[in-house]
């Protein structure tokens, strides 16, 4: 199920709604700690096409919106953000090796316009390209199923944000590159109709914001922020086959958080989040 795949001239959709919270606390320059809530609603869409018995390909997009809300107030203003998300194409795989299955399979995700930002509000785009290779291996054991699983970005090109704020100072910056890796470890058990698995999760995200234009004219890379965190977390997942065409697909998962931002304007100390999703796998 962590590595489910469309079967081979089924063509299954996947429709979910998902929702997240997640704190995080900064020390502003000069001044006290600072405290961030994010809230964040996401609806998605997921399409796959089994193709022979062991590729699949398809794409996801997903609707978020998000809300975050800073104390103490008016120190750092509150924000908040909606659109699209980047959408992606992904293709998958599998082939038998051993005892178990070796999966593999890479996701394109691309942006069809800049991050903009416009007072405290901006769209979801990231304003940039990433391509994500990803590989791991399952193994059927007595009770259940055991796996671990690799994602890797094999490369990430800029991303471009528009601040189209008055009196912000820029206009334009480049988050450059940047790098973002993860890795789980699941196990598996089914109870005919379900299927109920744990995960747990790493991931690390480094990348380099420079500005390039103050007020529309260009001055060369300016001020680096640099942003990078990690998070580890567990995830508790599972499936309820309602028949041969409806599964439901109920998760909920809680991440801590640790920065190593260098921001000049916050330093970035904590955080987590939690998150519930439920899915609705129609095989058609």
């Amino acid at each position: 199920m962590f590595f489910h795949q469309a079967d081979s001239g089924h063509v299954e959709l996947t429709p979910a709604f998902g929702y997240a919270t997640a704190t995080a606390t900064a020390l502003a320059v000069a001044s006290p700690v600072v405290s961030a809530k994010d809230t964040a609603n996401v609806e998605s869409l997921r399409a796959e096409v089994g193709i022979g018995s062991y590729v699949s390909m398809g794409f996801d997009v997903a609707y978020q919106s998000d809300k975050v809300v800073t104390t103490p107030a008016g120190l750092v203003g509150d924000s908040t953000s909606k659109g699209l998300n980047d959408p992606d194409v992904f293709v998958l795989g599998r082939l038998g090796v051993g005892p178990g299955n070796i999966h593999y399979g890479a996701t394109f995700s691309h942006a069809f316009d800049h991050k903009k930002i416009r007072a405290n509000s901006s769209n979801e785009f990231t304003g940039g390209d990433t391509l994500t290779a990803l590989v791991g291996y399952e193994l059927p054991i007595s009770a259940g199923t055991l796996g671990i699983a690799f994602a890797d970005d094999v490369a990430k090109g800029d991303s471009i944000i528009n601040n189209e704020t008055a009196g912000t100072g820029y206009t334009d910056a480049v988050v450059e590159g940047g790098k973002s890796a993860s890795g789980s470890l699941f196990y598996e058990t089914k109870f005919d109709p379900c299927v109920l698995g744990f995960a747990f999760q790493y991931a690390s995200t480094s990348e380099t914001m420079s500005i390039y234009k103050v007020n529309g004219n260009v001055s060369g890379p300016g001020v680096n922020d640099h942003n990078a965190f990690n998070t580890i977390g567990l995830k508790l997942y599972g499936s309820y086959a309602m028949g041969s065409v409806v599964t439901l697909l109920p998760s909920v998962e809680h991440l801590s958080i640790s920065y190593g931002d260098k921001t000049n304007t916050l330093l970035l100390d904590s955080g987590s989040a939690w998150g519930l999703s439920l899915g609705i796998r129609i095989k058609l």
